[in-house]
């Protein structure tokens, strides 16, 4: 069981939920396990309790165990919710709510924990919410013109979104000590990439090329320089080791160049520079 959740039996529910309610809120959920609601429910809530940091204990109550205690609390229907301030009962909902109407139901009585701001940026960024996320992290850093990691992440999502100059412009204002940061080191090495290929055909292009003509070396290499730029690693990295292998003389041993110096913006330690190399010297003994 989570920290802020437990089982409660009607041995326990006066000392826990009636006496344990005068120092912290208790919502009480009453469920069974036929109810298919209320296994609907249980998650949503046990995932609130979390967020909610301890602001109230959630007490499960499986009312086919505990018949008693749920025809005293006068439970008619399931699943039923109450919660319970100071001993009484102050308000109750019925049935598998929605999410958003639960923290409205809890934020009339329970005060919500201060999310960090971070915090909030990066569940926006893992959530895949990129236009929130960008919002949150102009926000800190406008409240801190100091939050390196503030300015990382709006980078980070900047990138995401397909904004990669506007992120290339504030990773290169960063100080000295963050030059090996992977989004850094990305971001960098993207630009870079940039010049390399600037005449070359969009990342498009360059896949309806190869599908029409897959042993073209020409296709090959720019087809690797579009992936590498996009962040596609590993794709670029086996398209130009396919390239060292089948194709030594395009451009003069291009393709084995490029990788070099691709190896060398990504940096000796990231992981797809140590497999890359691992692999071009297999192929070159």
């Amino acid at each position: 069981m989570k920290p802020h959740v437990v089982d409660v039996t009607q041995d326990d529910f006066e000392s826990v939920v009636l006496h344990g309610s005068q120092q912290t809120p208790v919502l009480v959920d009453f469920w069974a396990d036929w109810c298919a609601p209320c296994k609907q429910l249980a998650p949503v809530l046990e995932s609130l309790a979390e967020e909610y940091q301890g602001a109230f204990l959630l007490a499960k109550v499986d009312t086919e165990a505990n018949q008693m205690l749920s025809a005293q609390v006068g439970v008619r229907s399931l699943p039923t919710v109450l919660l319970v301030k100071e001993g009484q009962v102050v308000d109750h909902f019925m049935g598998a709510l929605p999410e958003g109407e639960i923290r409205e139901f809890l934020n009339k009585h329970i005060e919500a924990p201060a999310v960090d701001g971070m915090t909030l940026a990066n569940e926006l960024m893992s959530e895949g919410d990129l236009e929130g996320a960008v919002e949150a992290f102009k926000a800190l850093v406008e409240a801190d013109p100091d939050n390196h990691d503030a300015y990382l992440g709006l980078a980070e999502a900047l990138e995401q979104q397909g904004q990669f100059d506007d992120a290339l412009a504030i990773v290169t204002r960063l100080p000295e000590e963050f030059s090996d940061n992977p989004v850094v080191q990305r971001l960098n090495a993207q630009a870079q990439l940039q010049d390399l290929v600037e005449d070359a055909p969009s990342l498009s292009e360059c896949e309806i090329r190869f599908e029409q003509n897959p042993d073209d070396p020409e296709t090959q290499y720019f087809l690797a320089a579009r992936r590498a730029q996009a962040g596609q690693l590993d794709l670029a990295i086996e398209q130009l080791i396919e390239l060292v292998r089948h194709h030594r003389d395009y451009r003069d041993d291009g393709a084995r160049l490029l990788l070099l110096k691709l190896f060398e913006l990504l940096g000796k330690e990231h992981p797809a520079v140590r497999a890359g190399r691992r692999r071009l010297a297999t192929v070159l003994n």
